[in-house]
């Protein structure tokens, strides 16, 4: 009977401690309208035409005990020099609370167009999403 209460103690430290040397768990999750209105916002404002931005594909994830914030990653096009739409690029940022209600979101970086630029903000984009 002992045996088996020390075998249930140790069964129970082991857990306690594999549970804190694991990371913090990270929670995908779709913004609201009104926290997507705020990034989209803070992204329009780096373009050429702020007015035509379009995002796409936009996912934000947040980690237990960063209380109200989260990393955003999602593509952006808008229309170029000449009139016409650009091609989807990604971008990723930082939504961050204000007081009270208000949000606001840092944009961390929009790809340029070629592919390293591309590869490196999806590379940042996997790590703070998962």
């Amino acid at each position: 009977m002992i045996n088996r209460f020390l075998a249930a103690i140790v069964v129970m430290i082991t857990a306690g401690q594999a549970e804190a040397e694991t990371p913090t768990a990270k929670t995908a999750f779709i913004l609201e309208p009104e926290h997507l209105a705020v990034v989209k916002e803070a992204v329009a404002a780096r373009l050429l035409d702020p007015e035509s931005a379009i995002l796409s594909d936009v996912i934000a994830a947040t980690e237990s005990g960063f209380e109200g914030g989260a990393m955003v990653c999602g593509y952006v096009r808008g229309k170029n020099s000449m009139g016409g739409y650009s091609q989807p690029t990604m971008f990723i940022g930082g939504l961050l609370p204000g007081q009270g209600e208000s949000m606001s979101f840092l944009v961390i970086s929009i790809a340029r167009p070629d592919p390293a630029d591309q590869s490196r903000v999806a590379d940042a984009c996997v790590d703070a999403l998962n």
